[in-house]
């Protein structure tokens, strides 16, 4: 089977078939990426990533994972629609977080209780943190990967990681929860662990 590199070459240049197999590999990652923040528009904003993801196949050389660079686009997507929504152009991920963008996020919330916790926390944080925390713990990306995503040294990543759980951290102390049902969302964050908030089981 192709690796996602070729299937996007084949894509980009008119082959259906390739592009249905690559976004039958990718679209969970994208969704999961964006319903946390944007609940119900995720699904629109999924399809506009995917679209230029095709028209920006120049920016595309290869030196990343496919995936990297449609979390790059998705990225830029997102940044957009927070502007639009807040209707402040100059706004960004440090100024807003994903409570604020939808404070009813019901597509978002999972059965499990712990999960469905965790997202309540991850949503009170700036959405710069909350998408560095998400890359790092759901999607399994390095620092440098990371990096290219937000276009950052991997360096100021780790850092603002570190920073980043730490805030997390803190706001889970101030939930009204047991210390073992606490401690079962803290685990949540461990790497190797791809559990995103459409896990319900």
């Amino acid at each position: 089977m192709d690796d996602d590199t070729e299937l996007y070459r084949r894509w980009s240049t008119g082959d259906s078939v390739a592009g249905h197999e690559l976004v039958r590999r990718n679209l969970d990652s994208l969704l999961r990426f964006l319903r946390s923040k944007v609940g119900a528009d995720a699904s629109d904003l999924a399809h506009e990533t995917l679209t230029r993801c095709i028209t920006a196949r120049d920016r595309f050389r290869g030196d990343s994972k496919f995936r990297t660079f449609m979390l790059s686009v998705a990225t830029n997507v997102l940044r957009e629609y927070i502007r639009k929504r807040i209707k402040n152009s100059r706004a960004d991920f440090q100024d807003v977080t994903a409570e604020r963008l939808d404070p009813t996020p019901s597509e978002v919330l999972s059965n499990k209780q712990d999960i469905k916790l965790l997202l309540f926390a991850l949503r009170k944080l700036p959405i710069d943190q909350q998408l560095i925390l998400e890359l790092a713990y759901w999607e399994n990306l390095t620092s440098k990967e990371i990096g290219v995503i937000l276009e950052r040294p991997p360096g100021t990543i780790r850092r603002q990681l570190g920073e980043a759980r730490a805030s997390l951290e803190r706001t889970m102390a101030q939930l009204p929860t047991p210390n073992d049902l606490r401690t079962s969302m803290v685990m949540r964050l461990v790497p190797g662990r791809t559990l995103g908030p459409e896990e319900s089981s």
